[in-house]
């Protein structure tokens, strides 16, 4: 899919040139979007919960029409305006009347920095996709910053993580990436302890090139989209680490590498989508997310299957949880994360999904 857009088209400033040009050659390098100052939503039912920017663009542009823009957004290292910039993982809403802003409420901050990527990924599945986290360090510190928060991310997977930091493994010369726009991954220190807990001491150099961090820079083919697969376990990661002998974090780059523990389903399994991320009421007529139906022509685009046994479980599925049958199918669209609205009416339950491919909109 072409990822360039004509930002200058979006109702918002360009500032690709305030940025240091050695930074911007790196970026053009998996992106050829300018960077952009975007509005944030600071009330209203449009101004959604923090850390879940994914799921508010998309569910604002379910229901109130335009698109949902993948990207990156941009801030310091550690707040600290000397340091390196963390390109994170990030969505803004492109509105129907054509400004694109990012409803995801921050506090005290008013606009986003964003570079825009794709409008397309799989966010209702199984397995699901995001953007990847990058960096520009400036500093060697600034590279153990992002990868002890990395760690600490997938720390959140497990109660008994106490959040120590990541893993060490071997030593990674760092200073050879400052000035570049790195791929990184870690995992959590007491986590690989755990994990580790009773191996011969003999085989700590094998542990340590297991669970060792990766850093590499974009130039070399870094991943730009992350994937959730919690079938990908522990056990296979290790066994392909025997044959290869590089850090699991190296050899599944572009994997989410605890994604096993997020359970089996990453939509139904999360706390996420029980609980909308748009938690406002509207300021208009008071209304919640889950009381405000999709657009209807949104809903109207989804295709009812022919196909005899595909039918027969839409229409079953329809009859047990409230739904139309094209709404059923709305629900089984990948690049659709169930909405609030259908969710309600069918009682807060996950819905059986179906092979939709050949039947939602392009």
């Amino acid at each position: 899919m072409n990822n360039h857009f004509n930002a200058r088209q979006w109702g918002c400033d360009v500032i690709t040139d305030t940025f240091d040009r050695e930074f911007i050659e790196q970026l053009r390098i998996f992106t050829g979007n300018e960077v952009l100052r975007v509005p944030r939503r600071l009330k209203g039912i449009t101004s959604g919960q923090n850390g879940r920017c994914y799921w508010n663009a998309n569910i604002c542009a379910q229901t109130w029409g335009g698109k949902v823009i993948y990207g990156w957004g941009i801030t310091f290292i550690g707040g600290d305006p000397a340091a390196g910039f963390q390109l994170y993982g990030h969505a803004c809403w492109l509105t129907s009347e054509g400004r694109l802003v990012d409803p995801t409420y921050c506090p005290g901050v008013s606009e986003s920095l964003f570079v825009p990527y794709t409008d397309k990924l799989i966010i209702n599945g199984k397995v699901t996709e995001s953007i990847c986290d990058l960096c520009y360090p400036r500093s060697v510190k600034d590279i153990e910053v992002l990868l002890s928060l990395v760690a600490n991310q997938h720390a959140r997977r497990f109660s008994d993580c106490e959040r120590l930091g990541h893993y060490p493994g071997f030593a990674i010369n760092l200073e050879r990436y400052l000035g570049k726009i790195v791929y990184y991954d870690a995992l959590p220190y007491d986590l690989v302890m755990h994990i580790i807990e009773g191996t011969d001491p003999s085989f700590d150099g094998q542990v340590n090139l297991m669970f060792s961090p990766c850093v590499f820079p974009v130039e070399q083919g870094a991943p730009t989209k992350l994937i959730h697969d919690p079938s990908l376990t522990l056990h296979e990661m290790k066994k392909r680490f025997l044959k290869e002998q590089k850090s699991i974090c190296s050899l599944y780059a572009g994997y989410d590498i605890t994604a096993e523990w997020g359970g089996a389903d990453m939509v139904w399994d999360s706390n996420t989508v029980m609980n909308p991320t748009l938690m406002n009421p509207s300021l208009g007529n008071g209304k919640y997310i889950k009381d405000i139906a999709p657009q209807s022509q949104i809903v109207s685009s989804h295709s009812v299957p022919t196909q005899k046994k595909r039918l027969k479980k839409v229409v079953e599925t329809s009859a047990q949880h409230n739904l139309s049958l094209q709404e059923v199918v709305m629900l089984s669209n990948p690049f659709l994360y169930p909405h609030p609205y259908l969710l309600n009416k069918a009682g807060w339950v996950p819905i059986p999904r179906i092979k939709a491919f050949d039947l939602i909109p392009n």
